[in-house]
């Protein structure tokens, strides 16, 4: 129905070193900002225990220039001393002292900050739930961008079908009758849909960006080779699109309501998936879907 209510916008840094961390928090939890910044000082965490772990801190760093000199001092006869008067050895120290600095300000700059900084860890780590939600909110997002994904195939392919959100959603729920994704029961489908449907087109996306395997999708041949971010993002915007405005015949709505779905906000346009027939499963599971009967 229409509403007065307006788009959300979400601006994402393709530029950044952190891109899919920013875009996977969003696709995951579209609507709360505090679990998106939970996930994102997790992440910051994992990546600064990794970092120490392998050595990457300026006490690491300072051992290893150290070591290093010492061997290097022994081979030229000199003392280690007067190795680091040396104008290029004191330039190879500076650089891979600064190697730490700069890996630990990127992580706290892209990551840690815009997530809440301490305050949020500490408030993932007392829950200890970060793990359990992307779980949950990865299936969510599953449902919402295939039943979008389906519906933009069976109108570009199949249009002898009516491409509507109760046929795509027969899609994923025979997929999961299969064993082939797990999605939970019809409730949880349902409620999967409302809560991430915003971001399906995200997901959407995702999926084309992944290379076809065969044992967890029977569609088969959606998928060309892995993409690039900047086609990623197109092709999200174009799912966008198809959403906000695909009405099927005797829908109420478009597909997904326009003050829902989260636009991305930058200037990289709108570009048309690969998108390719159904498999014969899928396509005769779709063909023969027939929709309930309303009780009188």
């Amino acid at each position: 129905m229409p509403t007065s209510q307006p788009a959300r916008i979400v601006e994402i840094d393709v530029e950044s070193e952190f891109f899919w961390i920013h875009l996977t928090a969003l696709a995951c939890w579209p609507r709360d900002h505090r679990k998106r910044g939970e996930a994102l000082v997790t992440w910051a965490a994992q990546i600064m225990g990794l970092l120490q772990a392998s050595g990457l801190t300026a006490e690491g760093i300072d051992n290893l220039v150290q070591a290093s000199a010492v061997t290097a001092a022994a081979r030229m006869g000199i003392t280690v001393e007067t190795l680091l008067t040396l104008p290029h050895a004191r330039e190879v120290v500076t650089q891979a002292r600064s190697v730490p600095i700069m890996l630990q300000n990127l992580v706290m700059t892209e990551l840690f900050n815009p997530g809440g900084g301490w305050l949020a860890i500490g408030t993932a780590a007392m829950h200890g739930r970060v793990g359990h939600q992307f779980e949950a909110a990865n299936r969510s997002g599953l449902v919402a961008g295939l039943v979008i994904l389906y519906c933009a195939t069976i109108r570009k392919h199949h249009p002898e079908m009516t491409a509507s959100y109760n046929r795509a959603m027969h899609l994923v729920q025979t997929l999961h009758a299969k064993g082939k994704i797990k999605v939970g029961g019809d409730r949880e489908r349902k409620t999967a849909w409302k809560e991430s449907r915003g971001v399906g087109h995200v997901w959407a996306a995702l999926w084309c960006g992944l290379i076809a395997d065969e044992e967890l999708q029977t569609s088969g041949r959606i998928f060309t080779q892995p993409a690039g971010i900047e086609l990623i993002i197109g092709w999200a915007k174009w799912f966008h699109q198809f959403a906000t405005t695909y009405r099927a015949v005797g829908a109420t709505g478009p597909l997904v309501p326009p003050h829902e779905a989260v636009t991305i906000g930058n200037d990289i346009p709108a570009v048309e998936p690969p998108l390719t027939p159904l498999a014969n499963e899928l396509r005769y599971v779709a063909q023969h879907y027939r929709a309930p009967v309303p009780s009188q």
